[in-house]
């Protein structure tokens, strides 16, 4: 779960009362993602000097390349975001080499870096909403005590050890309302509305039998459903991608997805999946346009789950590619078959003092005097040069020569034998899908 650390977006509000061994917390509830987006958009926000086609945006998470210098790519954000009312956090980082920075409109947080990429593009933009969580109201442990906290993390220190602090943070989250979301050997993640919580629990070195607790808050683009026994759950926004192992059958999950996809109007385009190689995928559209990709593999005796969410503008513009790579290729196809039944012809003319003795699309054979061939196709040769054609000499002996002859795409090779008691012959190939003919 190593990346889902990265850019978390988080809103919520937990209106508790909690039990005698913790504390009591009242605060709104966790963004959905439509709230999120009332307040910042990150599929609708402005890029600076988009490098090319390989960012990614969505509701709560922008990632691209920028043409401009890290300091004015940075600035850039800053402005629209002061621009649009958001206000700067103190603690901001600004140097042409990296950029820190957090900004604060209706209680939601944005994060901001900007840090050297490459030579094309001297950028890489990294955009996160943070939500509007207030993670010092999250319920703790009677005796949790704050080591610092902000506006995205939080790290307190327990009395208690870290399997007893994972049990004790794991019923609070029950108790109020939080999904579990997976665990990793060191974490285990909670998800409530559009809202991700990570929680990583590890023994304190300074303090033994006490544990060090640090909480971070994601926000996710889209509202997917919390999976029930899921094994090595791995979620990135910036990617819109969640995998998982199970020891579920592949029948199982899909019916579970039907109906929890379904449940907020999600709808399988086919009743079963399609089968590619040694994966099964299954597709589900919403009103919206948006499409979620699930597919299914065996991975160590389980089944592996991958899905894939797109926005409504990524699956318009993987259309509109699709489209114009099928179209490319069937003019492609068009031209080839239009280059084999209507083969573009090569005109050569007959070297000086030789006769024509045979002659197809592909050869054509030139008969001399004895003792004249060589001298009559380096006559010829020299007229090809003059014309524009490339040769490169196979083979130049005096009773026998070949030679390569090369004008951009066209390719034509000639030769000679004339041994001296009989009469020499030329002849002209031609190759690839070009027809020979001799000029009369």
């Amino acid at each position: 779960m190593a990346l889902m650390v990265r850019a978390f977006a988080v809103a919520f509000l937990i209106v508790v009362t909690l039990s005698s061994d913790c504390s009591v917390a009242q605060e709104s509830q966790p963004a959905t993602v439509a709230e999120a987006a009332a307040v910042l958009d990150l599929t609708k926000f402005p890029q600076v000097d988009p490098a090319n086609e390989y960012g990614t945006m969505f509701v709560a998470s922008q990632r691209y390349s920028s043409t401009a210098t890290v300091s004015a790519a940075a600035k850039k954000v800053q402005q629209q975001l002061l621009q649009d009312g958001w206000k700067e956090l103190d603690g901001s980082t600004y140097t042409d080499q990296y950029t820190s920075a957090s900004f604060q409109k209706n209680g939601f947080t944005v994060s901001v870096s900007v840090m050297p990429n490459d030579s094309k593009a001297p950028a890489a933009v990294y955009i996160n909403n943070h939500g509007n969580v207030n993670l010092k109201l999250l319920p703790k442990p009677a005796g949790a005590t704050e080591l610092y906290a902000f506006p995205t993390s939080i790290m307190l220190m327990t009395d208690s050890g870290v399997d007893e602090t994972n049990a004790q943070y794991k019923k609070l989250f029950a108790e109020n309302g939080w999904e579990p979301f997976g665990d990793t050997t060191i974490s285990f993640f909670v998800k409530k509305n559009a809202v991700l919580l990570q929680v990583v629990i590890s023994s304190s070195p300074a303090q033994p039998g006490k544990s060090a607790v640090q909480i971070t808050s994601a926000q996710m683009s889209c509202d997917l459903p919390a999976p029930p026994d899921a094994e090595n759950l791995q979620y990135t926004d910036a990617s819109g991608q969640m995998i998982f192992d199970s020891s579920k059958s592949q029948a199982e999950w899909i019916d579970w997805f039907k109906t929890k996809l379904g449940e907020t109007g999600w709808k399988a385009t086919t009743e079963n999946p399609l089968k590619v190689d040694f994966r099964e995928y299954l597709i589900f559209r919403n009103p919206a346009k948006e499409l979620i990709e699930i597919s299914f593999s065996k991975f160590e005796e389980k089944t592996r789950i991958n899905l894939r969410y797109q926005t409504a503008a990524q699956v318009a513009e993987e259309d509109r590619k699709a489209k114009e790579f099928a179209a490319k290729k069937l003019a492609e196809n068009e031209a080839e078959q239009d280059r084999k039944m209507n083969p573009e012809k090569i005109s050569i003319v007959a070297p000086v003092g030789a006769s024509m003795v045979a002659e197809t699309a592909k050869r054509i054979e030139f008969s001399t005097a004895s003792g004249a061939a060589k001298a009559a196709l380096a006559t010829w040769l020299a007229t090809q040069e003059s014309e524009g054609w490339a040769i490169k000499k196979i083979a130049d002996e005096n009773q026998l020569g070949e030679y390569e002859l090369t004008k951009g795409e066209l390719r034509i090779s000639a030769g000679f034998v004339d041994p001296g008691f009989i009469p020499g012959s030329i002849t002209v190939t031609g190759w690839g899908d070009f027809q020979l003919e001799l000029k009369k």
